[in-house]
C-alpha cells in the first residue's frame, strides 16, 4: 500500500537438507541486520529496507545517520502466515518451532485450514511435525494460498484445479 516491496526470499532460502542456515533468522523471525544499499533488515514486528539510491545511502552513512528508507510494521497474524507459507516450501511445518517462536500452537491459529488439508489427504500430523503427503506436495503452491490473509486472498487471481476429486480446489 505504501509502495514497500516485500523482501525477495530467493531460491537459496531453502535447501534439500532444510532451511539455508544463512537465511534461517528471517524465517524464525529473529532480528536480522542487513547492511548496504536496498538491504532488508527485520525485527520481530518490523521490516526495514535501506535507501535504494547509492548516493543518498552514502550521504546518510557519511552523516552518521540511519540509512533506512522504509519501515513497515508486521502484525502477529502476518508473522504466523509468513512462517507457514515459507515452511510449506520444505514440505513440513515444525509445530514445536512455531510454538517456541510465537508462544501459541499452530493448530490454535490455523486449525480449520489444517483440518481441511488433513481431510483432503494433503497433510499428515505427528507429535512434532505437520508433513505433506505425496499428493499434498503436488499442490504446495495452491496450499500456500490457503494461509494468506483473507482480504489479500480476495484480490489474488488463484489458478484453480481440482484436488483429490474435490471440485473447485481448496476452501
Amino acid at each position: 500500500e505504501a509502495g514497500f516491496r516485500q523482501p525477495h526470499i530467493g531460491s537459496t532460502f531453502f535447501m534439500r537438507s532444510g532451511i539455508n542456515r544463512n537465511r534461517e533468522n528471517i524465517l524464525l523471525s529473529r532480528p536480522t541486520l542487513a547492511l548496504g544499499v536496498s538491504a532488508y533488515s527485520a525485527s520481530a514486528h518490523y521490516q526495514y529496507q535501506n535507501i535504494i539510491n547509492m548516493d543518498a545511502y552514502r550521504q546518510r552513512v557519511l552523516n552518521n545517520e540511519p540509512a533506512i528508507g522504509d519501515i513497515v510494521g508486521i502484525s502477529n497474524g502476518d508473522r504466523f502466515r509468513k512462517y507457514v507459507i515459507e515452511a510449506t516450501k520444505l514440505g513440513y511445518m515444525d509445530k514445536e518451532v512455531f510454538k517456541t517462536i510465537f508462544g501459541i500452537s499452530i493448530s490454535d491459529v490455523f486449525g480449520m485450514e489444517l483440518m481441511a488439508l488433513k481431510e483432503m489427504g494433503l497433510i499428515e500430523e505427528n507429535g512434532k511435525d505437520i508433513s505433506f503427503t505425496f499428493e499434498g506436495v503436488r499442490y504446495i503452491k495452491e496450499i500456500r494460498y490457503l494461509f494468506t490473509d483473507k482480504e489479500i486472498r480476495k484480490e489474488l487471481i488463484i489458478p484453480s484445479r481440482p484436488i483429490n476429486n474435490f471440485k473447485g480446489g481448496l476452501p
